[in-house]
């Protein structure tokens, strides 16, 4: 390891969530971005982990300065200490109300997102950085319990009260940002981000198909089967090139339940078989992420019709691939994409079977873009937001 007493110390709270597979992509990708920069210009990472299995994954990064360490938010007898350092501490506690033995973070320059809790309780406020990924139950309250929506507004009110530093994704989140907080006195950083795939061009994309029984020519819409991602519009515009004698083929992958909507996804499978797609529509599950980018690249083009979106993981992997994206009609979709994509109603599947049928029957021309210089692009961001955050 390189001697640079100038390093930023950054710590990064990492989960694995295959529920909310995008948000431990997020910090992945960050990483993956910051191992871009000069060396002399790496800050030291402090990887913060709850469990193993989610050690276990993020150190499947190779980085060249970083540190590991478990979360334990249960005070003097947390799990990092032996015995003998818990009994210590108990009795220090008992008699100076301090302890002996402290192995939380309190030298940092940098923390995110989130950094609630007791472990966390030694960390500068002026360090602590907060992640708001949308607004979407401003939005669409319905596809959410009374309870989530006022747990969600509750924590936004708690970091507005408390002025914590905030981070969003998109410029369309802080306009909603600005219209629901309008006093908010914040600091508030709008921080876009891009994504780094491990490799799968090696794949067999023949075998693959095989696997899946998918056909060779394919459209693929790869997102957690929650509402909002509104796979429903899909197999409507399906079955309106059907009964017009045309017959595509959608495969989707994605994790098949939604804790807001538990229906949701029997639905999907029941509007299948109702309707006769079965030869139509492949749903896959869950699958292995270097397949899931195989199987995006080699489709004719990738279909994204989210009723709502902070900044799409999907959108950035069909970026990073060159691949053409059929994508949902959002203010912050044009902000994150403007070559290789048609954009139609979500909520109209007339249009949406129009621009399937026009990609099925014609190839579509794609234009090269250089995305590394997105992925640059985020790790410097992220870290003019760390210098900044340091400013007196």
């Amino acid at each position: 390891m390189a001697k640079n007493n100038n390093r930023k110390r950054i710590g990064l709270i990492f989960s694995y969530n295959e529920n909310w597979i995008a948000g431990s992509y997020y910090i992945l990708n960050l990483i993956q971005a910051l191992n871009t920069l000069e060396d002399a210009n790496k800050p030291i990472l402090y990887i913060f982990c709850g469990s193993a299995k989610e050690m276990n994954v993020i150190k499947t990064i190779t980085y060249p300065y970083v540190h590991y360490q478990f979360i334990n938010n249960t005070g003097y007898n947390s799990g990092l200490y032996t015995f003998w350092q818990r009994l210590i501490n108990k009795i220090s506690l008992l008699i100076t109300k301090k302890l002996v033995f402290d192995e939380r973070p309190n030298q940092l320059d940098f923390c995110f997102p989130n950094p609630e809790g007791y472990f966390f309780e030694k960390t500068d406020k002026t360090k602590k950085w907060y992640w708001i990924p949308d607004f979407q139950e401003d939005y669409l309250p319905h596809f959410f319990s009374q309870e989530e929506v006022n747990s969600r507004k509750t924590t936004q009110k708690t970091w507005v009260a408390n002025q914590y530093n905030l981070i969003v994704s998109s410029q369309d989140s802080l306009t909603d940002f600005k219209r629901l907080y309008a006093n908010a006195e914040n600091k508030i950083a709008v921080m876009p981000f891009a994504v780094t795939h491990p490799s799968y061009i090696e794949l067999n994309i023949d075998e693959l198909r095989e696997k899946y029984a998918i056909p060779q020519q394919y459209f693929f819409a790869p997102n957690q089967f929650w509402i909002h991602k509104n796979q429903q519009i899909i197999l409507g515009a399906v079955k309106l090139l059907k009964d017009k004698g045309i017959e595509v083929f959608v495969a989707f992958s994605g994790k098949e339940t939604d804790y807001r909507n538990p229906n949701y996804f029997a639905s999907l499978q029941q509007y299948v078989e109702k309707n006769n797609l079965s030869k139509n529509i492949k749903f896959l599950g869950f699958i292995d992420r270097k397949e899931q980018l195989k199987l995006m690249a080699e489709a004719l083009a990738i279909v994204q019709p989210s009723l709502f979106e902070g900044w799409s993981t999907v959108v950035e992997d069909a970026k990073t691939m060159n691949q053409f994206v059929i994508l949902s009609d959002l203010r912050v979709h044009h902000e994150q994409i403007s070559d290789n994509v048609m954009f139609f109603d979500p909520k109209n599947a007339v249009a949406l079977a129009e621009h399937l049928q026009t990609v099925w029957e014609k190839s579509t021309t794609k234009i090269q873009i250089d995305y590394s210089k997105n992925v640059r692009q985020f790790a410097e961001h992220f870290m003019n937001i760390v210098e900044s955050g340091n400013k007196k």
